[in-house]
């Protein structure tokens, strides 16, 4: 085994050749003439600066500064002949979901995990993982001992239930077949094994938790929750316990209501707000999981969708487009076209709004074509979602040819045609409303209903501003632009070329997206997850590897005794050659 652990070091090597550089190319002497020697108090040559090469002079002082150089190299490169310089890997994914917040949990995983250190020793390495959808690394991998302590005391699990396995897999390839410790507060299910080297440590206590399941704004600024007491005595007492949800804004106390909740039952509120009344917070008292007593509510992006129409008046009639306005929720008819979404026409409105062209009303019956069945829809588009096209009457107009991506057809005719044109779409609909029954069946108020809410989706903008965990952040954009975004740590600067996505986002109550420098939108993310806020099913538990009993994994690290003790002789010679020269100035 190679004696040194960090071979870059062995470049600090060249550090001897230049202490000798130096003293060989050390002052020269300084011709001083004077009128008699006795004027000359110090008869000891003086030197001044120069390039001239000197006789070696073998002083202490050269030795000691040699062996510092040497010494320090050493140390640099890692000089260990009487030891492996093997260290203990200690490898362990924790559970980063939100039960494992609860103050029990934490206090006794931390304890296992100071004992295990404890008997590692202090040269145990250590590479903290955090689980989640997409796991990451807390600390390391091979972090030291302090550096892990500070990442354990600030690890705060927030994520919604998830599948560990991800995160297994990443510490399997740093574990190098030595043993992986997963750290939980809930048995795994039968099916849900790990892996043969992993052990699994459970740190879970049954305990009541009274939790926000439901969080939700409306359009109309009412606030609509459900809160729900977790309770491991269910089975044997039904004795309701009390609680209070408050609603503030900013610090300012909204509104309170004080309530009793039964084990495993749930409590629901409705409270409209006044007019104008920006981002709220709803607060339950303090529990054991802290991170579902609250939740925050801005008011909600305005997404209403405005249609508007060129149409004969009998084809309007017959499409009752006023009709879906009045029933559909956000959508209103507008006649000012240049400020529509979608337009109903004979022929396609300007971008970016998007257009539904269908043909004039045929004046001839000879113009017209009728189908009772064959249709052919592309099921998978969101158009034709939910339609069946069972019991009608399709006209179509054979004057009338639909361009683009068929999406509805019989044979080798297109009924219905989607084409892109820049930012906007234009669905071509070969329909004769007069003429067909499609109006008047249940398919119509569907077709209506997908086409807005497709309209809508791609508005710009946010899609919503009140997600949960686990649910991703959408902002509508057309072109290429760099955002930031302001939330849990440092700003983050987002590239993108269109839309904008973000998955996987931590709970946080004031995110802020901004272009520029200015903001745009401000959102929040709220931890709601029944099955992570139900503590009655925790345990305490250890289950060994499957293999057996199994031993941490083998790192090899330049840091050892012997360090500390080529640095201490270091140390030592800069002081005594210090102290050398000192005494030889004063003589």
């Amino acid at each position: 085994m190679s004696w040194f652990t960090n071979p870059l070091g062995l470049f600090a090597f060249a550090a001897i050749p230049a202490v000798v550089a130096l003293h060989l190319y050390r002052q020269r002497h300084l011709q001083v003439p004077v009128s008699s020697l006795f004027l000359w108090l110090s008869p000891e040559a003086r030197e001044s600066s120069g390039r001239t090469r000197q006789p070696l002079r073998r002083t202490p002082s050269f030795w000691m500064e040699l062996f510092a150089a040497l010494l320090i190299a050493l140390f640099i490169s890692g000089f260990d002949p009487l030891s492996n310089n093997d260290a203990k890997h200690l490898i362990v994914v924790l559970d980063d979901s939100a039960s494992m917040s609860a103050a029990t949990v934490k206090a006794e995983l931390n304890k296992r995990f100071e004992e295990e250190l404890d008997e590692q020793g202090r040269r145990t390495r250590v590479t903290l993982i955090r689980s989640g959808v997409r796991p990451s690394l807390l600390c390391g991998p091979g972090a030291l001992i302090p550096e892990a302590r500070e990442a354990m005391q600030n690890w705060q699990p927030t994520s919604p239930g998830h599948d560990p396995r991800p995160a297994i897999s990443l510490a399997r390839e740093l574990a190098l077949g030595g043993e992986i410790w997963f750290m939980t507060d809930h048995a795994l299910a039968a099916e849900s094994t790990l892996g043969d080297e992993v052990r699994v440590l459970g740190f879970g206590t049954q305990q009541a938790n009274m939790a926000l399941i439901e969080a939700r704004r409306t359009n109309a600024d009412i606030v609509h929750c459900t809160a729900r007491l977790y309770d491991v005595a269910a089975l044997t007492s039904a004795t309701p316990q009390s609680n209070k949800l408050q609603i503030f804004v900013g610090e300012e106390l909204l509104l309170e209501r004080e309530f009793e909740a039964a084990p495993n039952k749930d409590v629901h509120f409705e409270f409209p707000l006044p007019d104008g009344t920006p981002a709220v917070r709803l607060q339950l008292q303090p529990d054991a999981v802290a991170v579902d007593n609250s939740a925050t509510l801005y008011p909600n992006p305005d997404r209403t969708v405005y249609l508007g129409y060129q149409l004969d008046v009998g084809v309007q009639e017959a499409m009752r487009l006023q009709d879906f306005a009045d029933a559909l929720p956000e959508v209103k008819i507008t006649r000012q076209l240049q400020a529509a979404h979608l337009v109903f026409g004979h022929d396609a409105a300007p971008a970016p709004a998007w257009s539904v062209v269908v043909p004039h009303p045929a004046t001839a019956s000879a113009d017209a074509e009728a189908f009772i069945h064959g249709f052919l829809p592309e099921k998978r588009h969101a158009l034709l979602r939910g339609l069946t096209f069972e019991g009608i009457l399709w006209s179509r107009s054979k004057t009338f040819a639909p361009k683009g991506l068929p999406l509805l057809s019989i044979g080798d005719l297109a009924l219905i045609s989607e084409t892109a044109v820049g930012n906007a779409v234009i669905y071509m609909i070969n329909l004769l409303p007069l003429r067909s029954t499609l109006v008047q069946s249940p398919d119509w108020p569907i077709l209506v209903s997908n086409l807005v809410e497709m309209r809508r989706a791609a508005l710009q903008g946010p899609q919503e501003v009140n997600l949960v965990a686990g649910q991703a952040f959408e902002y509508r954009h057309q072109g290429r632009a760099q955002f930031e975004l302001h939330g849990v740590g440092a700003k983050k600067s987002l590239k993108t070329d269109g839309n904008l996505r973000l998955d996987d986002l931590a709970p946080h109550p004031a995110y802020v997206l901004s272009l520029q420098e200015k903001p745009l939108v401000r959102f929040a993310v709220n931890f709601i997850d029944p099955a992570e806020s139900d503590l009655s099913t925790a345990e305490t538990f250890e289950q060994p590897p499957l293999l057996g009993e199994t031993v941490l994994a083998q790192q090899g690290y330049a840091e050892s005794p012997m360090g500390r003790i080529l640095l201490l002789l270091f140390v030592g010679l800069l002081i005594a050659n210090w102290l050398y020269l000192g005494k030889r100035r004063s003589a």
